[in-house]
């Protein structure tokens, strides 16, 4: 039952190590960005400022997601150097989808808030907990739509979510567990040296690189096993 599980989790770290050298030269320019970004962000004075830094992190944070996407899927010679900063329709795409996922999550998150307020102190955590799950699991089952994308394949959230039938769990520990797990220790530490915040920047970059590789993993196995049905 959890071989798919081991295949993906596992698998996600061997083609992460064993192109190592790849990952390192193709993301360390837009790592370098995100962490200069994080130490110019507590400088910005002014919404604009804000706003633009905001931006750019988004844009950085595309452009790690994508890259890392193509290298797991289509392999090393997938991503230039030199290229990986082109922002085209891929990226594009990329990006809205990634909004349209964020307002879908938000607004059913606003529903599960007022529809837990309304029943009262006694049944809100109950109902709290249950539809968080439900939105956890229906944002987790669409996210294969992200690798469908980076790789130019046609990937509408109506085909990630047939597709991800029957690997609720699993999408979940993706995309769910495993950022969580992963950005605990980050967090922790943040909140107890603020001094080492300037190191958080890179480390979510590569927490990033991880679960979009485990997603990619995802995407792969789950489109292998699929097919062979």
């Amino acid at each position: 039952m959890f071989s798919i599980h081991k295949e993906v989790f596992i698998g996600a770290l061997v083609a992460i190590f064993d192109a190592r050298a790849t990952y390192l030269r193709v993301l360390a320019a837009p790592v370098f960005c995100v962490t200069l970004i994080g130490v110019i962000e507590p400088l910005a004075k002014g919404w604009v400022t804000l706003v633009m830094t905001h931006i750019l992190h988004f844009y950085f944070y595309t452009v790690i997601a994508v890259a890392t996407h193509r290298l797991v899927l289509l392999g090393t010679e997938a991503v230039s150097i030199i290229g990986i900063f082109r922002w085209g329709k891929r990226e594009l795409k990329f990006a809205l989808y990634v909004l349209l996922l964020d307002l879908a999550v938000r607004f059913l998150g606003g529903l599960v808030f007022f529809a837990g307020f309304e029943m009262g102190p006694r049944g809100f955590m109950r109902v709290f907990l249950i539809l968080v799950g439900i939105v956890a699991i229906v944002a987790s089952r669409f996210s294969l739509v992200f690798p469908g994308i980076a790789i130019d394949e046609q990937a509408p959230f109506g085909d990630s979510w047939e597709m991800s039938k029957g690997y609720s769990i699993l999408m979940l520990c993706v995309v769910g567990v495993a950022p969580i797990v992963l950005m605990y220790p980050v967090l922790a530490i943040e909140a107890q040296e603020h001094n080492l915040t300037i190191l958080s920047n890179p480390a979510r970059s590569i927490i990033l690189v991880l679960v979009i590789a485990f997603l990619s993993c995802a995407y792969n196995e789950i489109n292998k096993r699929k097919t062979a049905c």
